[in-house]
């Protein structure tokens, strides 16, 4: 998963004109917060969904050299 979520994040840099990319994830999915984390990912907000937490991630792109 870790490796898909890398690739993904790469072709969004290279295809798509943004400088924020976000992930919305469930906050008992423990598996994707993992993941979310290892690409670079960090916890932006905290919002409520069914009564339940419900987490954004998001990463900024890379300074361009």
């Amino acid at each position: 998963a870790t490796e898909a979520a890398r690739a993904s994040l790469e072709w969004a840099w290279a295809h798509i004109d943004a400088d924020h990319i976000i992930s919305i994830i469930e906050h008992d999915n423990f598996a994707s917060i993992r993941v979310a984390e290892k690409i670079g990912e960090t916890r932006e907000l905290t919002e409520e969904k069914n009564g339940a937490p419900l987490y954004t991630y998001g990463v900024r792109r890379p300074r361009r050299s």
